[in-house]
């Protein structure tokens, strides 16, 4: 399934830079292995107003837990990795 999901601007970065290889998610969406999620970074979450910058990044999800021993009850982590090809084009500045 394909997810789409905002993106604060500093864990875009260190998604794109390779930094961060997960989410940290409300399950609200039932997240699975082989999910993907489309991540629109956003100028602010804070503000009444949303504005997104234009740039989207592709994770793959290959891992998931909800394991309550590690993780508060509604959230599930979301292991992955950013498609490469994608981070790339980001990175030279081509937009996704």
């Amino acid at each position: 399934m394909i997810h789409s999901l905002k993106c604060a601007p500093q864990y875009f970065a260190a998604l794109l830079d390779g930094s961060k290889t997960f989410e940290i998610r409300r399950n609200d969406r039932d997240y699975k292995q082989c999910d993907t999620l489309l991540l629109h970074e956003v100028d602010s979450l804070n503000g009444a107003t949303i504005l997104y910058t234009g740039r989207t990044l592709i994770f793959d999800v290959t891992y998931v837990t909800t394991d309550p021993e590690f993780v508060l009850p509604g959230f599930a982590v979301l292991g992955g990795s950013v498609r490469r090809s994608a981070a790339a084009a980001m990175l030279s500045g081509e937009h996704t």
